[in-house]
């Protein structure tokens, strides 16, 4: 198991467990705070200190050290609340280090690929030793920037305000083309959708998650309470493999109307525009299960950002990768098969408890 500080760098690499029932993440953590393994209460203050976990943390034992862990859905929600919704956005910004940690450290070719038996009783060193090289020689994976700062004040800001789009009527939607609402779209680059993700990875999912999305249409409604509030209807579920697949209804609404509205453009202006959009003047909302948090925001509010931004400034949205398509087209999908042999044997047994009554009414008759 690896720990890290803050900034990225390794506090301990401890291990290697075995991979069972026995050894999952929270009894490895419960391990190493009861045994007191790399001196972690010398470290670590259990009044002030936290750590964040993934999921597999969530039956940890919390008498000692705080363990955030990302928020799963109950039973019978859809939808996370915006409260549990931002803390685990602030969660998962914060804790993409150790992943990028544990990437950095599998390109290190002796524990990349399938390792050598004879090295399993020097793992636990080895990897301690890797950690420490890390530490020393390269930098850290985390540096805070004005940008982080900028972030960190934009946070603050938002996660006490409640999503003013959770509600929203669901009839009496017009249907527009994107022409006709350019005035609801104030101007704004890359650097708005990037900032308002709170980060790059969202925007990088944007171009797939429109490529997996055969149309998007554009909602009104008809009273002036809601005026310059966009519904988009038609974006599905990531990279969703089913035959009808999942759609998530998109609210955006752009508060701040003093600002210039979007003007063609033949290149991509991802300066520092000082006219463009704060991202504090943006209001979204989606059905997705993330979707109600006010902290950032989920990937398929980013596709739709991205989505408009390419159309009003003539940029072109790559099509499906065509090597892709090959891909999928010759690899052999066993959800139609599967799913006509269901059939078939539902008609089965729907045939077979038919003659079994008739023929218990011919015996009693």
């Amino acid at each position: 198991m690896g720990i890290q500080f803050a900034d990225g760098t390794w506090f301990d690499l401890i291990g290697p467990f075995y991979a069972d029932g026995d050894h999952n993440d929270a009894s490895i953590w419960n391990y190493i705070v009861e045994e007191d393994i790399g001196n972690i209460h010398d470290i670590f203050n259990e009044e002030t200190d936290e750590f964040l976990g993934d999921r597999g943390f969530r039956d940890v034992d919390d008498e000692r050290f705080t363990v955030l862990i990302p928020f799963s859905l109950n039973k019978g929600q859809v939808q996370l609340p915006t409260g549990n919704a931002n803390a685990t956005r602030k969660i998962t910004k914060l804790r993409n280090s150790i992943e990028r940690g544990f990437g950095r450290l599998k390109q290190w070719k002796i524990i990349n690929a399938v390792i050598d038996t004879n090295l399993i009783s020097k793992l636990g060193s080895l990897l301690r030793i890797l950690g420490a090289i890390d530490n020393k020689y390269f930098q850290p994976l985390f540096i805070a920037t004005d940008i982080d700062r900028e972030q960190i004040n934009y946070i603050k800001h938002r996660e006490v305000v409640p999503n003013i789009l959770e509600n929203l009527p669901k009839n009496q939607w017009i249907k527009k083309q994107l022409d006709e609402i350019t005035d609801f779209i104030p101007k704004f680059t890359l650097k708005t959708i990037r900032n308002y993700g709170l980060g790059e990875y969202a925007l990088k999912l944007a171009v797939p998650y429109l490529q997996h999305t055969s149309s998007l249409s554009i909602k009104i409604h008809k009273s002036k309470q809601y005026e310059g509030v966009l519904k988009i209807e038609g974006l599905t579920s990531r990279f969703s493999k089913r035959i009808s697949p999942k759609h998530h209804k998109v609210f955006i609404q752009f508060n701040n109307s003093n600002q210039p509205k979007q003007s063609p453009r033949t290149h991509d202006d991802d300066s520092n525009d000082e006219s463009s959009l704060n991202i504090k003047d943006i209001n979204s909302y989606c059905t997705c299960k993330s979707g109600a948090r006010t902290v950032g925001t989920c990937a398929h509010v980013i596709a739709v950002l991205y989505w408009l931004y390419a159309n009003l400034n003539g940029i072109t949205i790559p099509t499906y990768n065509v090597k892709s398509t090959a891909l999928e087209q010759n690899i052999t999908n066993l959800q139609p098969f599967n799913r006509r042999r269901r059939e078939q044997k539902l008609i089965n047994d729907e045939t077979m408890m038919s003659d079994i009554t008739d023929s218990e009414d011919e015996n009693d008759s």
